[in-house]
């Protein structure tokens, strides 16, 4: 028997130490950290020095194939051994492992400790350093942390200049200027357009075509998130593809082209967005990206669904919250799950549509995801469709506290959302001084200039078209119809147009305009029908049998029809209070 092999034993005997493993090393652990603690303390520093560098050395030796895999740890020793470069070269490794696997708090870590190694001295090329600063800056990110991102660029701008690195310089700059840009707690409109010009002069001069594309997808960005001209962000986008594909940037391509994807729907042109999802998909699975792909699917699902073209974006809303729940993205998971539940409202299956929507709404909030305002409304709207306002009331007002206490812009901008739908159910309870109060505030909002906010402003006018009917004004409830019809149309926003005819269906015979409302709802009715909003149909039969005057075989068979489309919505009501509350509804 060796003296290691007498020694272990006798520490083992005494109960300091355990065998954790046989194969394939012997492994043992100290029972207790204190005796790991007490055993590390009583060693000269010198001596721990030299024996973590033999370790690591040992490491690197018995397994050539594994030193990715083992980098954290080979970092560690040689860290603790007082070989810098080692140490730097396996924390930048360990970093890059972390970053992707997804888990990001250990890759902020590594990234860290990287950077202060080459603070106390270590040999680091420029390259080396950018990519320490930009890898834990995204990694900030993802974690959604980002005023430590904001610190960590604003840190990387002053080493390039101590250091005399303008390529450095140029891409913090960028980087600044684009989480500025996005809908996060540091937005910034104004400070992150001076950036983005400051980039772009910045890198014209330093020949840079790869940050200008960057830049100018960046300038889209700044203009979908924080307002502006659809068809000039357009035409950012597309310059910046232009020279992406001039130096085949695929990153940049995909980036690019997600983006595209809502500033084309924004811009109407819907075609060319699918297009643009086609290509940053098979993109985002050639990087093995999939966060990105999932929220890739959100947007051409949403602008799908906004479009009434609901069977098309329930398959791509689904894989996108498959894709987010495989890599644990809570952001696309709420966005998703929200989009998901939403489809199912118009499909009629109100208890699934609840709880997707449900879910969305607990993973939102905490995380201080934009859509926790809209998502609340949107839950409070299922629950005043069956009959129960005051639980719609009380999301909609849990929905203007999230927009009056967000420090992101974005969010305070979406308040007229919940503004608006809150005041529909006021209207339809008959609280009409209500209605008008909060629909007054609502109407304050301005929400105009954001490419993608377009929705807003038809709740606005759904709630006053509400307010109008609630007060028998029917004339001009039907000229704020016609105008919301015309401005659904021209945005691709079809998914409320079943329910706008229905209310001008509503005015129309309020009007004593029998003829005129029972062409509007059959129109309504097909449109339903095509887009399967099957939730509107009992609704719209009902009032076209009241347009059928004269003929009450017609009408007897319509309402016979609504029952129908009534009784099959009930029984996707899983909730015995719920379906009781909407099968007591007069409509």
């Amino acid at each position: 028997m060796s003296n290691l092999d007498f020694s272990l034993e006798r520490l083992e005997r005494s109960g300091l130490i355990r065998l954790a493993q046989l194969e394939p090393e012997i492994e043992y652990l100290f029972k207790h950290a204190l005796f790991q603690e007490t055993a590390y303390g009583m060693m000269v520093r010198n001596q721990r020095k030299a024996l973590h560098r033999q370790v690591g050395e040992s490491l690197e030796a018995l397994y050539p194939d594994r030193r990715e895999e083992l980098a954290a740890t080979l970092a560690h020793h040689f860290a603790e051994g007082g070989d810098s470069q080692k140490a730097l070269r396996y924390f930048t490794q360990a970093g890059d492992e972390a970053a992707r696997r997804y888990a990001t708090g250990e890759a902020i870590i590594h990234f860290s400790r990287a950077l202060q190694i080459i603070e106390q001295g270590a040999q680091a090329s420029p390259e080396m350093i950018e990519h320490l600063y930009m890898a834990r800056g995204r990694a900030y990110e993802l974690a959604q942390q980002y005023a430590e991102a904001l610190a960590n660029y604003v840190e990387m701008n002053a080493t390039s200049t101590r250091r005399g690195l303008r390529k450095m310089e140029l891409n913090s700059l960028t980087a600044r200027a684009t989480l500025l840009s996005l809908p996060t707690t540091v937005q910034n409109a104004i400070e992150s357009r001076k950036m983005l010009e400051q980039a772009r002069a910045l890198a014209h001069e330093l020949n840079d075509p790869t940050t200008e594309s960057r830049v100018l997808w960046t300038l889209l960005l700044n203009i979908l998130y924080t307002g502006g001209d659809p068809q000039e962000g357009v035409a950012y986008g597309l310059q910046s593809l232009d020279l992406a594909r001039q130096h085949d940037l695929r990153e940049q391509i995909a980036f690019t082209q997600h983006d595209l994807i809502r500033m084309r729907s924004a811009a109407g042109d819907n075609d060319s967005a699918h297009l643009a999802f086609t290509e940053a998909a098979s993109l985002w699975r050639e990087l093995n990206n999939l966060p990105m792909l999932a929220d890739s699917h959100n947007a051409v699902a949403m602008m799908d669904a906004y479009d009434g073209q609901l069977s098309r974006a329930m398959p791509i809303a689904q894989e996108g919250r498959r894709l987010a729940n495989e890599v644990g993205d809570v952001w696309s998971m709420a966005s998703n799950n929200w989009l998901v539940g939403r489809i199912l409202f118009e499909q009629g299956q109100i208890s699934m549509a609840i709880r997707d929507i449900s879910d969305s709404v607990a993973a939102s909030v905490p995380i201080g995801h934009p859509i926790a305002a809209f998502t609340s409304a949107d839950l409070g709207t299922i629950y005043a469709f069956v009959g129960d306002h005051e639980t719609g009331i009380a999301l909609c007002e849990r929905a203007i506290q999230l927009t009056r206490g967000s420090a992101v812009p974005l969010v305070q901008r979406l308040g007229p959302w919940p503004y608006a739908v809150k005041a529909r159910f006021y209207a339809q309870t008959g609280q009409l001084d209500n209605a008008d109060a909060v629909i007054a505030q609502s109407a304050s909002m301005d929400v105009t200039d954001i490419p993608g906010l377009a929705p807003l402003s038809v709740h606005v006018r759904l709630a006053r078209i509400e307010i109008a009917l609630a007060r028998q004004l029917w004339g001009p409830a039907v000229v704020v119809c016609d105008e919301l019809i015309a401005h659904l149309r021209d945005h691709r926003l079809r998914l409320w147009l079943p329910e706008t005819l229905l209310l001008k269906g509503r005015a129309l015979l309020g009007a004593e305009r029998a003829d005129e409302a029972a062409e509007t709802l059959a129109s309504a009715r097909q449109i339903a029908e095509q887009q399967g909003a099957i939730r509107l149909i009992g609704p719209i039969l009902s009032r076209l049998a009241e347009a059928m005057r004269g003929d009450e075989s017609q009408a007897g068979a319509l309402r016979a029809e609504a029952l129908r489309a009534r009784q099959q919505l009930a029984a996707a009501i899983d909730e015995p209070e719920l379906k009781a509350r909407f099968m007591a509804l007069s409509e």
